[in-house]
């Protein structure tokens, strides 16, 4: 593999790290600390209960934040809520918190499951074009 020091062997993948102020979502506020809004709160629930809106969320945030994916994306864990809080940010605006939030106390078992499903087609499809 040479020297690389920002890539790491994970399984087919490797491992990308960019430092944290590089990445979209973060300029775009994802891991902002402010006030809870429960109107961001419900929205996000809303898209991500949304089959159709959730798929167009996620698409946007891997096109739209390609270095913070790319960070994302390749390691193994925290794909799916990094995936589902980016949608957010990117559509509403809304921080990872709020998210989490939405996720834990707005949406069902089934709902989650759904979300969940989504988020795994569009990780996969990224991986098909990326690694």
């Amino acid at each position: 593999m040479g020297f690389y020091p920002n890539l790491k062997k994970h399984g087919d993948l490797f491992e990308k790290w960019h430092p944290y102020w590089n990445w979209e979502c973060y300029k775009n506020g994802m891991f902002k600390k402010r006030k809870n809004d429960m109107n961001k709160i419900q929205s996000c629930a809303k898209l991500l209960i949304d089959p159709i809106a959730c798929k167009n969320a996620m698409i946007k945030a891997v096109n739209e934040y390609p270095i913070s994916a790319e960070q994302h994306l390749t390691k193994s864990s925290g794909r799916r809520p990094w995936i589902g809080q980016a949608a957010c940010c990117v559509v509403l605006g809304a921080t990872e918190e709020e998210v989490r939030i939405a996720w834990n106390f707005y949406m069902t078992e089934e709902s989650q499951n759904s979300a969940n499903l989504i988020a795994d087609e569009i990780i996969s499809q990224w991986e098909k074009n990326n690694a």
